[in-house]
């Protein structure tokens, strides 16, 4: 009877060993991953692609934090506070090149994960507005992000170029904020730069008719694109959004997927190989007409910071 109690007990261990989730079994790994503003793409984005993971990983769980935008991100990143995040391309090659002088960061602890979909520069007003051009925003009240987002640092970039930032009334507004603010008359212009459509726009084209400030004129008659190489020009199409009739010249820089180098190589390695197989490609398509350009054959490609060891042995393995 011993013997046969004893025989229970140890196939009982045995099995109990083996249960997902036990106290000898593997433990879920929380991942945190910034994303941008409220009203931005950012957040949408990386919600929609946590999502897709914590669904296809159950051995990770991802959670979603509204941040302050591409370079809080990264700082937060380089810090080992979050583990994943989303960055502005321009703002991975200046920190890396310790070109983000009031930052005081290198972000040796930046790791590159994948490129992922243009951002457009957005300057919008009232369809009825009398600003026309870039120089009627003398003396006029600009809604240009928060500080520490990539939508604050291009506005400052590209009008300090065309000589403009002394020039203008900077509101350092949240995206969700600046619908009310815009709308109340507090801020005459909005600017953005984002993978379109950006939530806030769409919202304040529920209210409103908007027009787009023609931008390639300004960039290309100044030293612009010298000064910041990792731009390039761009136009936001007519009908991306509903309130807005004709296509927008301006200029667009990418978003780039970016993780901690403390981070396991197999995350890296196994979310890549979700988000990026024929099933992920076509659900992110979903998530925001951003998902559509996602691309595996660019997605590895020119960035300032080297690739995370798991998203290395990702791309390589496609070749």
């Amino acid at each position: 009877m011993d013997k046969r109690l004893s025989t229970l007990l140890m196939l009982l261990l045995l099995w109990t060993i083996g249960l997902p989730g036990s106290a000898r079994g593997a433990e879920t790994k929380e991942v945190s991953f910034d994303g941008g503003p409220a009203g931005g793409t950012y957040l949408v984005f990386a919600e929609g692609l946590a999502e897709l993971l914590n669904r296809k990983m159950p051995a990770v769980r991802i959670t979603v934090n509204p941040s302050g935008g591409s370079i809080a991100n990264l700082i937060r990143l380089d810090t080992g506070k979050i583990d994943m995040a989303l960055a502005s391309a321009s703002d991975i090659e200046l920190g890396k090149r310790g070109r983000l002088k009031e930052y005081s960061v290198s972000f040796t602890g930046v790791r590159a994960v994948a490129r992922l979909f243009d951002e457009y520069a957005h300057l919008a007003v009232l369809e009825n507005s009398s600003i026309r051009t870039l120089a009627d925003l003398k003396g006029k009240r600009v809604a240009v992000g928060t500080r520490g987002s990539g939508t604050f640092a291009a506005a400052r970039r590209f009008f300090r170029s065309v000589g403009m930032w002394e020039e203008i009334k900077p509101e350092y507004a949240s995206f969700d904020l600046v619908v009310k603010d815009f709308l109340s008359g507090q801020v005459e212009a909005v600017w953005q730069i984002v993978g379109y459509p950006s939530a806030s726009l769409k919202e304040i084209c529920r209210h409103t008719s908007l027009r787009f400030i023609d931008l390639s004129k300004a960039a290309d008659g100044s030293d612009f694109y010298t000064e910041h190489p990792y731009y390039s020009p761009g136009t936001i199409p007519a009908g991306a959004y509903s309130c807005v009739d004709a296509e927008a010249e301006t200029f667009r820089d990418q978003a780039v997927w970016v993780a901690s180098k403390k981070v396991k190589d197999q995350i890296v390695f196994e979310a890549l190989s979700h988000i990026f197989s024929a099933k992920g490609l076509k659900e992110m398509q979903t998530v925001h007409p951003t998902g559509r350009e996602l691309d595996p054959d660019k997605a590895a490609r020119d960035l300032a910071v080297p690739l995370h060891p798991g998203a290395k042995r990702y791309w390589e393995s496609r070749q």
